[in-house]
């Protein structure tokens, strides 16, 4: 029973690891053709969001996040400033920075701002909305998605630079969340 336990344990060790580098040239492969398609290079992006997050996460995160905020209107520069936000307060709350990075991206792209608060980050998105309208002698009603995108990514930036501003600029990259990240992609570039 141990021996078949134990292959059975290796076959799937070895089908996640095929599925996992087949993914990962998927994501390649994805990234060149929507360069292509759009001229927008995610691969690129995401290779500037692992800088700005002193390569405490892997290409594929980064990548994530990549596609997530540039596929919503968000341009290269936000991206950048989202991940040193994300590193910043990683570090100011002791919290994992690939989730950090997650969190703040799903909170301003998807309008999901419960999953914020672990940041520390409290916003009320009728009152954002209506806030950036004012700023723009609009209604509400009258905000454009892009407008509201905008809207979430002022308040929840502005929060976040406030609390915690350029901190982990001061605070080395933790050495083993950045080896942890360079393993992984060096996994994944090896697959």
């Amino acid at each position: 029973y141990a021996e078949v336990a134990a292959r059975v344990f290796a076959l799937t060790a070895a089908f996640s690891a095929l599925e996992g580098a087949a993914n990962y040239r998927v994501l390649i492969e994805g990234q060149s053709a929507y360069a292509k398609l759009t001229g927008k290079n995610m691969g690129s992006i995401a290779k500037k969001i692992q800088e700005a997050t002193g390569f405490m996460i892997g290409f594929k995160e980064a990548s994530t996040a990549a596609a997530l905020g540039t596929t919503s209107g968000l341009n290269s520069k936000t991206m950048v400033r989202m991940a040193e936000v994300a590193r910043a307060a990683s570090v100011a709350l002791g919290r994992d920075l690939s989730d950090s990075m997650d969190r703040l991206t799903r909170g301003i792209v998807k309008a999901e701002p419960e999953i914020l608060d672990e940041l520390g980050v409290i916003i009320r998105l009728d009152k954002v909305y209506k806030d950036y309208a004012v700023s723009l002698n609009k209604t509400t009603a009258e905000l454009t998605e892009m407008e509201k995108l905008t809207a979430r990514n002022n308040a929840i930036m502005g929060q976040l630079d406030s609390k915690f501003g350029d901190i982990a600029k001061s605070i080395p990259a933790n050495p083993f969340a950045k080896l942890s990240a360079s393993v992984m992609d060096l996994v994944r570039d090896g697959s």
